[in-house]
């Protein structure tokens, strides 16, 4: 199996024709179905299913595409670490992270590593913890910024200073909007609109409730706290989420939980060795900042 042919098979993918696939490839038709016929032996199963317009994946197929896109994702950012200058602090540098106040810190670090080096450039992938570091883990991601947890001994890692407060966000005319702080027993009767993975085990919302999920009235989930916020001002429900992510307006209001309910963030490292030199560099600055 090689990356040409993963190349062309992902054109595939997206084209939905060999027909179409060929064309954009430069290549002609009956090359690439030959190409896709030899990739199908050589794995020794069915990739596509060919119907009368378009062509489908198989679900062998489908496990393919997500792994090529992460192959060759990875080629990229390895041949532009290896093409950098000798001498000279350059590259892209991959972190991924959720929604979260405490990237200002790295935002920080981001500016002053750019002041010095501007050839140095970024790449901000959104995603909740699971998502960072299964992508850290396969070396799509130089850093990953996650919730602090106690089972960080496969990485290198940083406490970042800043800490997120959670709350809700409601409507001005909600009482709640008035209130000093918000407990989990107020909330137990209301509609509430919830992050994906806020009510997980070890996230400080789940701790919050203790645990007593089953009488909530989740109404909704979400991953972006901008959408849920458009639900709230609908009169939908009441969102829970993190100070600052989306500023209170006319129309919301941010009132925090109460026992004080705070995110403390850290930056995530597979190995500090295997760090490029502008990562490398970049992480020296988190550390000053810190």
């Amino acid at each position: 199996m090689e990356l040409r042919q993963l190349k062309y098979f992902l054109m595939i993918c997206e084209e939905k024709s060999i027909t179409k696939a060929a064309e954009r490839l430069y290549i002609t038709q009956p090359s690439l179905s030959k190409q896709m016929q030899n990739l199908e032996g050589e794995l020794g199963c069915q990739l596509f299913v060919r119907g009368s317009r378009n062509i489908e994946l198989t679900e062998k197929g489908k496990i393919l595409a997500l792994r090529a896109s992460e192959l060759l994702e990875f080629e990229a950012k390895t041949e532009k670490e290896l093409l950098s200058r000798e001498g000279e602090i350059e590259g892209e540098i991959t972190i991924g992270s959720g929604e979260s106040a405490s990237i200002k810190t790295l935002a920080e670090a981001a500016r002053i590593l750019k002041e010095k080096h501007p050839h140095v450039t970024f790449s901000l992938h959104s995603g909740d913890s699971s998502y960072v570091l299964d992508k850290l883990d396969k070396g799509l991601l130089d850093f990953g910024v996650v919730l602090d947890r106690n089972d960080f001994q496969h990485y290198g890692f940083l406490h970042l200073p800043l800490r997120d407060r959670w709350g809700v966000l409601v409507k001005r005319d909600d009482p709640l909007a008035k209130a000093e702080y918000v407990t989990a027993e107020q909330l137990k009767s209301r509609p509430l609109i919830t992050s994906l993975q806020s009510l997980n085990k070890g996230n400080p919302i789940y701790a919050f409730f203790g645990g007593k999920l089953a009488g909530l009235k989740i109404v909704a989930k979400y991953n972006l706290l901008y959408n849920a916020t458009l639900l709230v001002k609908e009169g939908f429900g009441i969102a829970i989420g993190l100070e600052g992510i989306v500023k209170p307006d006319d129309e919301l209001a941010f009132t925090p939980l109460y026992p004080l309910t705070e995110n403390r963030l850290d930056l995530v490292y597979r190995d500090e060795k295997s760090l490029s030199q502008a990562a490398k560099a970049y992480l020296d600055i988190v550390r000053t900042l810190g």
